[in-house]
């Protein structure tokens, strides 16, 4: 072939190696990507090295090394977990620990992991305390979202976390009582960042930011989530809370995936700018139960159907849990109510609204229960599936064993770093 047609390589722009590297999901690959050549060194490095844990009570003299002879590692840390040890119980080298928080400098995500009780464990009866260390080096960073879990809060701590942070998540956090600083400081009564609430187990919380002096700190919320074991007389801080942040609510989630205690709203307020609405549904539950939780999501659904109540409403989510123990029920036709109601709020939109139903289920017969549920489905949303508008997803969920002991809260995850990366 003749030298002159063949084309000359050129090297590649970075933003393309950039750009492909992010498309990278598997760690491996990303350090073979970081020995391909220096410009994949940077970006890969970037990816490895953007989460960190830290388990406090652990001996970090080597981290504490690393951090002092290579501080550039530091500064790709992003994401960050670190486990707190209820308050006495374990002791902490103050001195290795802030060294290595004081490297720390561009922390966009972090999550705090305490200890939670155990009934047969008297000495670790309650949840960790955030440490002044931990509170300075939170105020230092330029965090975009923070999630607690198995933390005891105070009323100041929750204010400066308010006024700072546009995402927060707490999983099984308690408020500590206490007779000052439990109104919100005229700082955080309409914080200009906090836009994002997940409640997972946190009735506390709800309770707490309900109150009619507390309650503006939510009115510019864009998500809401709600999940727990809560009892029907939590009603009084979640249906304030919706109201309150209703304006500006743009996703809404009622988590009910754990059991069937939780009340939803029996009608849900106008929502000018809600754009998805999702439902989480149980699948351990006897078949009693089950109703219930059904029945009243199609009381909640009910507002939905008149479209000026929710014009942008875009998207319905339904995720519905499912297990193969014989102990629960799995009937089918207790969705078909629900089936019914979601039809008539699909029918009430013209065009814009669409319904997305994730069946989570496992099992060696779970085939025949997804055909037996299609089987419904059809016969209970006649006007969803003419009209093309019901996406319908099978989702594989291998078993998990029974075990008493709570998870831990979902550490962030490889995408998590990536979407804090984009802006840096």
């Amino acid at each position: 072939m003749d030298s002159a047609v063949v084309p000359k390589f050129t090297s590649i722009p970075q933003e393309l190696v950039d750009a492909i590297v992010n498309e990278v999901g598997e760690i491996e690959t990303l350090k073979a990507c970081s020995l391909v050549a220096s410009t994949f060194r940077h970006p890969s490095r970037r990816l490895l090295l953007s989460s960190l844990t830290i388990e406090a009570t652990k001996d970090h003299t080597p981290l504490s090394r690393l951090f002092s002879e290579s501080p550039y590692i530091a500064k790709y840390v992003v994401c960050l977990t670190i486990k707190t040890p209820v308050n006495g119980k374990a002791s902490l080298d103050v001195e290795c620990f802030s060294s290595i928080l004081a490297n720390l400098q561009n922390v966009r995500g972090c999550t705090l992991e305490g200890e939670w009780h155990s009934p047969d464990d008297k000495h670790n009866s309650r949840d960790s305390k955030i440490p002044p260390l931990l509170l300075d080096f939170l105020a230092r960073q330029p965090l975009r979202e923070l999630r607690l879990t198995h933390i005891e809060l105070t009323p100041a701590v929750l204010w400066a976390f308010v006024a700072a942070v546009p995402v927060l998540c707490f999983q099984d956090v308690s408020m500590q009582e206490a007779t000052t600083d439990t109104i919100a400081p005229a700082a955080v009564t309409s914080p200009p960042f906090f836009n994002s609430l997940v409640l997972s187990f946190g009735a506390d919380v709800g309770r707490f930011l309900s109150r009619p002096e507390n309650i503006s700190c939510v009115t510019k919320l864009r998500h809401l989530s709600i999940k727990g074991y809560f009892h029907f007389q939590d009603a009084v801080w979640f249906d304030p809370l919706i109201q309150a942040a209703s304006a500006t609510l743009e996703h809404i989630q009622f988590d009910c995936s754990t059991r069937a205690s939780q009340p939803w709203p029996v009608a849900l307020p106008p929502f000018p700018a809600l754009g998805t609405v999702q439902f989480s549904i149980p699948g351990m539950v006897s078949g009693i139960e089950k109703t219930v939780v059904i029945s009243e999501a199609v009381k909640s659904l009910s507002s939905l159907a008149t479209p000026q109540m929710s014009p942008a409403l875009a998207n319905i989510i339904v995720n519905q849990w499912d297990t193969s123990l014989g102990t629960f029920n799995r009937d089918e036709s207790l969705y078909v109510p629900l089936m019914r109601k979601l039809d008539a709020v699909l029918m009430a939109y013209p065009t814009t609204l669409c319904i997305r139903w994730a069946l989570a289920m496992y099992g060696e017969d779970r085939n025949w229960h997804w055909t037996r549920f299609v089987e419904n489905m059809r016969r209970g949303m006649p006007g969803a599936r003419t009209s093309g508008r019901l996406v319908l997803e099978d989702k594989y969920v291998r078993p998990q064993p029974m075990s008493s002991t709570r998870t831990d809260w979902p550490r962030h995850t490889l995408s998590d770093c990536k979407k804090f990366l984009k802006d840096l």
